[in-house]
C-alpha cells in the first residue's frame, strides 16, 4: 500500500492484490489511529460482501468474484480491545447490475482510492446484545435521550 499524510488527512492508494480492508488496519497501526471516517472508490474482482440478519444475529455473506467497479465505499475505523476494527459499506456495479452491503473483504483488481480522516475521538467497540454487534463506545460521551 503507499499512504500519504497531512495532518488529519490520509490518502491511502492500496497496491493491486491487496486487501482493502487489511490496508486500512495496517494503516490504523502504523499511524496509531483512534478513530476515522472512509470513503473511496475502485476496482476489484474478489469482494466479499454481507447483510446482517437481525433474527439470526450474524451476516449473510456472499462471494463476488467479476469485475466490479466500486462506486462507493463508506465507513469507519475505530478499536475493539485495543486492535483495528473496520466497519465498511461497499456498493458494486458490473454487467449483473448493483450490489451492495458491508464490506469483509476486496481485492483491488484495477485500483482504489481512499480517503481517510482521523480524529482524535477514541472509540472502541463493545458488544451490543439487544442486536448482536460491536457497537460505538466512548469514554465520557454526552448522552442526550430523544423522545420518540
Amino acid at each position: 500500500m503507499v499512504y500519504k499524510r497531512s495532518g488529519n488527512a490520509i490518502i491511502l492508494r492500496p497496491e493491486l492484490g491487496e486487501n482493502i480492508v487489511e490496508c486500512l488496519k495496517r494503516l490504523m497501526n502504523e499511524e496509531g489511529l483512534l478513530s476515522a471516517s472512509v470513503v473511496g472508490i475502485g476496482g476489484t474482482s474478489d469482494a466479499k460482501i454481507g447483510l446482517y440478519d437481525l433474527d439470526k444475529k450474524k451476516y449473510d455473506f456472499r462471494q463476488v468474484n467479476k469485475f466490479s467497479e466500486i462506486t462507493s465505499i463508506v465507513g469507519n475505523l475505530s478499536r475493539k480491545n485495543g486492535e483495528p476494527y473496520v466497519h465498511l459499506h461497499v456498493t458494486l456495479f458490473n454487467e449483473d447490475g448493483l450490489t451492495g452491503g458491508h464490506l469483509a473483504s476486496a481485492t483491488v483488481s484495477a485500483t482504489a482510492e481512499i480517503y481517510v480522516t482521523a480524529t482524535d475521538i477514541k472509540a472502541e467497540r463493545e458488544a451490543y446484545e439487544p442486536l448482536g454487534l460491536n457497537h460505538l463506545a466512548f469514554e465520557d460521551a454526552k448522552i442526550v435521550k430523544i423522545n420518540k
